[in-house]
């Protein structure tokens, strides 16, 4: 008896169970609201809530964990590039809209990085 092969929901599901298991190897706390892991969360929320969405439809539609997700908003993960794509493509939004956010001076945070 052969198995059947997975749904895509059934992949996306045991993926984002993956993430979620993963634990950051190097945690560190965060503290200041330059941070950019910060500043790309507080970013992503927005544009979330500005949909009207929860963390859950936004988890749900990109693929990934709901507490990953909120452990990206609140600075806590330092996100890959992939979950950056996943979080747009379900944003119907280009990859470079979610890196669009500012200091805490009101400048452009890739502006201050060389």
């Amino acid at each position: 008896m052969s198995a059947r092969p997975l749904s895509l929901i059934e992949r996306r599901l045991i993926e984002a169970t993956l993430l979620a298991s993963v634990e950051n190897p190097f945690p560190t706390a965060v503290t200041s609201s330059s941070d950019p892991r910060v500043l790309f969360g507080k970013h992503l929320a927005e544009l979330r809530r500005s949909r009207g969405w929860s963390q859950e439809y936004l988890a749900l539609e990109s693929g990934l964990a709901r507490s990953y997700l909120g452990g990206v908003e609140r600075g806590q993960r330092n996100i890959a590039l992939l979950n950056i794509i996943r979080l747009a493509n379900a944003l119907e939004l280009p990859p470079s809209k979610l890196l669009e956010f500012e200091d805490r001076n009101g400048g452009s945070f890739a502006s201050g990085l060389s």
